[in-house]
């Protein structure tokens, strides 16, 4: 999960990898986090992607997922409130 807004606590999004014959929807991602999660750590919109970008020592770049899927981006734009496939 990651919080795109700095100033705000919860985690409004949530980066899934893509799995062949497998669907996610922001309702299950919900359901699933809604008894494992407080409730402001449940994300509010769900980005489903086909590879994370990574750095050289194999870590997730959390910034570049904030940059380039923030609200008021194209890409951010088209995953608010639901999924992106």
């Amino acid at each position: 999960m990651v919080n795109i807004n700095p100033a705000y606590r919860a985690h409004e999004l949530e980066y899934v990898l893509r799995q062949a014959g497998v669907a996610v929807t922001l309702e299950d991602l919900r359901a699933f986090c809604a008894d494992r999660l407080a409730h402001y750590k449940i994300p509010s919109r769900l980005q489903v992607l086909d590879s994370f970008p990574m750095t050289v020592s194999g870590k997730v770049r959390k910034v570049e997922l904030r940059e380039r899927y923030a609200p008021g981006t194209a890409e951010g734009a088209e995953g608010v409130g639901g999924t992106e496939s």
